[in-house]
């Protein structure tokens, strides 16, 4: 074949290549084997598809493609490819997708594929996406069946890296229950607004009496803030398997609020999520400055531990008290070990323990010192003068020990107050 030419499915096609057993296949005795460069102006894969059924009948022959491709537009449902470049090779019910590439939604794809075209076949599928428009991701895939997040209530752009085996229904889809498969996902400038959700969040902490009556005068400015949140890089790895996206634990920080939050998400809308943040983010968010300078913000005080379950449709908010549980224990255990660490430095106990590491504070260094008139500075003495005798060396140990662990109390108070916050 020299530039043939044809029509079929709305595109026009014009085909490079061989053809062979072209006679023995049209009396169905032998395969028809096709090897060529395909050029198109656009390419339906819905109507392709179409033709070709569900892939149960059996045939005398068949059509055995290999194909190198290039259309300027290919469509598959709502979504939407420009430049499509790539190879297709089909054997009897085996298909294989070789080095794809093509623009799409706002940004680019690459991916390779195999298939095997009948019920409980096979497939593989891994690529890269890189810099892809996230509402237009939303609104190709229908929202993924759910309306906790909808594609006008989410801006940013997506880059990940994916893998994806599952296996197929006699309709030829994927079957849910058999995806198995990991992506590193990165959302840079990413946006969110109006999100009923989080109104059910402000809901339940002004039904919690105490809460309330604590928070009663930030409440609404949170809910403000909640209602468009922005953040700049947001980057995390999905692992699917069992009919589940897991979401592994990740800091989020936002314009509203910094959270930490992990959990799974089922393929048939059931939620689990754990999230947590600092009871102070919900009264300030933004830098503050008094007359001394900058408030410093050293990520301590009490968290508040929040569960999220149920379906992302109708979702069920309350406090997790496991969770709350589960950090206590661990904030305990975290203050035995530097006490073990700091008898270890000063008094050699625990000396096996090679686990031990004395957790120290960072000082800050002051950019300056101002006196007033009246102030004055220690007069050092004559540095001529010998040294004076040391004190015996336990009674030196003690003393040091003694000052460590007045810091480390004092530290120790301004961290996480642990109180229960019981619903009225």
């Amino acid at each position: 074949l020299r530039n043939a030419q044809f029509q079929a499915n709305e595109g026009t096609f014009t085909v490079n290549g061989a053809l062979q057993n072209l006679v023995p296949f049209l009396f169905g005795k032998k395969n028809l084997n096709v090897v060529a460069d395909v050029e198109s102006d656009k390419v339906l894969l819905d109507k392709w598809l179409a033709m070709g059924g569900e892939g149960s009948g059996e045939q005398s022959a068949s059509v055995n493609i290999n194909l190198d491709v290039n259309t300027d537009l290919i469509t598959y449902d709502k979504l939407k490819g420009e430049g499509f470049t790539g190879n297709i090779t089909m054997i009897e019910d085996r298909i294989s997708l070789q080095n794809i590439r093509c623009r799409t939604m706002g940004g680019s794809v690459w991916a390779n594929a195999k298939f095997v075209m009948r019920d409980q076949g096979d497939f593989e599928v891994s690529g890269k996406v890189k810099a892809v428009d996230v509402p237009t991701v939303f609104a190709s895939f229908r929202n993924f069946d759910q309306n906790v997040v909808m594609s006008d209530q989410i801006e940013g752009t997506l880059t990940s890296d994916f893998r994806l085996r599952g296996k197929l229904n006699n309709k030829l889809e994927p079957k849910a229950s058999s995806l198995a498969g990991r992506s590193s996902i990165q959302i840079a400038n990413g946006r969110l607004h109006n999100l009923a959700v989080f109104d059910e969040l402000i809901d339940y902490i002004r039904e919690n009496k105490m809460a309330d009556l604590f928070f009663k005068k930030h409440l609404e400015d949170l809910r403000s803030r909640l209602a468009d949140i922005r953040f700049d890089d947001l980057k995390n790895e999905l692992v699917i398997s069992n009919n589940m996206v897991s979401i592994p634990s990740m800091e989020i920080r936002s314009s509203a609020l910094d959270l930490n939050m992990e959990g799974t998400h089922s393929l048939d809308d059931n939620i689990d999520y754990h999230m947590d943040f600092l009871f102070k983010r919900l009264k300030m968010q933004e830098e503050v400055y008094t007359e001394f300078g900058k408030i410093t913000d050293d990520n301590t005080g009490m968290r508040i531990f929040v569960h999220m379950y149920g379906t992302s449709s109708d979702p069920t908010v309350e406090l997790d008290r496991e969770r709350k549980a589960a950090n206590r224990r661990e904030k305990i255990k975290e203050e035995e070990e530097q006490v073990k660490a700091l008898l270890q430095q000063e008094f050699g106990l625990f000396k096996k323990d090679t686990t031990l590491h004395l957790k120290e504070t960072p000082r800050e260094e002051a950019e300056f010192l101002i006196l007033d008139d009246d102030d004055t500075l220690e007069d050092p003495g004559d540095l001529n003068k010998p040294e004076r005798e040391r004190p015996r060396r336990n009674k030196e140990r003690i003393n040091r020990f003694y000052e460590r662990w007045l810091k480390q109390e004092e530290t120790e108070k301004e961290q996480e107050a642990e109180i229960e916050i019981e619903a009225g």
